[in-house]
């Protein structure tokens, strides 16, 4: 189904944004399952990841952390909780303070340009693939 250039689409009676079938399907690309099981609002993604035990909230303040896991080959994703509004979530690129994204804007680009106020943005490493190996 052709998304409209609005960048949302009401599905199932809330507010589905290009950021939550991006992040969805890429996830499933890249583990072969999705770290939070359903499609959900990227709000109600990054309640989910802000409490799953199967992420680690990395310091935003101390960016070379960040590095350190992505160089690591680990995922990072990025999240905002903005209700009223539907939230974003952007994954990390493997450069520096690079993301990649779907929403309003598409592409690969820096975190600030791809969040509107990036004081409440949270990063979250996904280490639940370890678990499920170990």
């Amino acid at each position: 189904e052709m998304l409209p250039v609005m960048g949302y689409l009401q599905i199932h009676g809330w507010k589905a944004t290009y950021c939550n079938f991006f992040a969805y399907d890429l996830s499933r690309y890249i583990f072969g399952h999705v770290p939070w099981g359903t499609p959900k609002r990227a709000n109600d993604i990054h309640e989910y990841i802000s409490s799953s035990s199967n992420f680690y909230e990395l310091s935003l303040l101390q960016p070379e952390d960040v590095t350190i896991f992505k160089e690591a080959g680990f995922i990072i994703y990025y999240t905002i909780n903005s209700a009223p509004d539907p939230g974003h979530i952007a994954t990390a690129w493997i450069t520096d303070n690079q993301i990649i994204q779907a929403g309003s804007t598409t592409g690969i680009m820096s975190v600030e340009q791809g969040f509107r106020s990036s004081k409440k943005v949270k990063a979250h490493v996904y280490l639940g693939h370890l678990k499920k190996n170990s």
